[in-house]
């Protein structure tokens, strides 16, 4: 096999693990967790800021460039789908309420749902990816730029964590796949100024779509998903 394939072969492999890992960390949330919550505050700690990674054979073909998108509303569309979700499940019966934090820590997120009177908080945090140095914190738009390969796909460095407010204990946790399983119909500039009104909104679109299918995702592996 020439050289170059070998290395193609394997940075696929290599893609292909990182998809099937992510979504295998999970803790359940048991009965018992869910029947002592009277009063879940719910997070998400996103954020604004699109990530844009181009991945090449080298690090010479990497790109990357960071934008603010203001009026995004992705947190706000996250949380409402969180409690909605919640809700439909009818495993926890207590009031749901959004809840904003700053920062979203652990010690932070304790500290303001204690003092608020939660008895449990569920976050979505934008996290590192410990399997892929490409999939950074919050949303992202990668390009895998490979011999034979040019392919955009919507990602997001997410775990969701619910803690228990009294003692800290985490009950409930997932780190669904970081990217989508297939490339979506996008476009690519080494620059957000480089985009056209239409490019920017269908990749902000298909970026928030993918998000909250991994979202679900998440809740349905902690046993919190609509019947």
């Amino acid at each position: 096999m020439p050289r170059r394939w070998g290395l193609l072969a394997i940075a696929a492999i290599a893609l292909a693990s990182t998809s099937a890992l992510a979504g295998l960390f999970s803790t359940v949330l048991s009965d018992a967790d869910a029947k002592q919550i009277k009063r879940l505050a719910v997070v998400s700690a996103l954020g604004d800021i699109l990530h844009a990674r181009q991945v090449g054979l080298t690090v010479f073909q990497n790109r990357s460039f960071d934008t603010v998108v203001p009026n995004w509303s992705l947190d706000a569309a996250v949380t409402s789908q969180l409690k909605e979700t919640i809700v439909a499940s009818g495993r926890i019966t207590g009031e749901i309420v959004p809840l904003v934090v700053f920062p979203p820590d652990k010690k932070t997120l304790l500290a303001t749902a204690r003092a608020q009177g939660f008895d449990a908080v569920l976050a979505v945090l934008p996290e590192e990816n410990v399997h892929d140095s490409s999939i950074v914190p919050g949303a992202i738009l990668l390009r895998r730029k490979l011999p034979g390969v040019d392919k955009l796909y919507p990602c997001n460095g997410m775990a969701l964590r619910m803690y228990r407010v009294a003692d800290g204990r985490q009950i409930g946790f997932a780190v669904p796949s970081a990217c989508s399983d297939m490339p979506k119909a996008l476009v690519w500039h080494d620059a957000w100024t480089d985009f056209t009104t239409d490019e920017k909104s269908m990749t902000l679109d298909a970026v928030k779509f993918y998000i909250r299918q991994q979202v679900g995702m998440a809740l349905v592996s902690v046993n919190i998903s609509a019947p």
